[in-house]
């Protein structure tokens, strides 16, 4: 019996996008994952040990 399909997951917290799940067969898929952060905190530009 053919087994196909696509499962769809969603984003959660600060992460936008989704993933995709193509179902190849009854025991294996691929994850196509199309999320990104959002909200996330900047890089630290400066030496921590310079501002102490």
């Amino acid at each position: 019996m053919p087994h196909s399909g696509i499962l769809q997951h969603s984003a959660k917290d600060d992460v936008i996008g989704s993933c995709h799940q193509p179902l190849i067969d009854a025991q294996q898929s691929l994850l196509i994952d199309s999320g990104l952060f959002q909200n996330a905190e900047p890089p630290l530009t400066a030496d921590p040990v310079s501002i102490a």
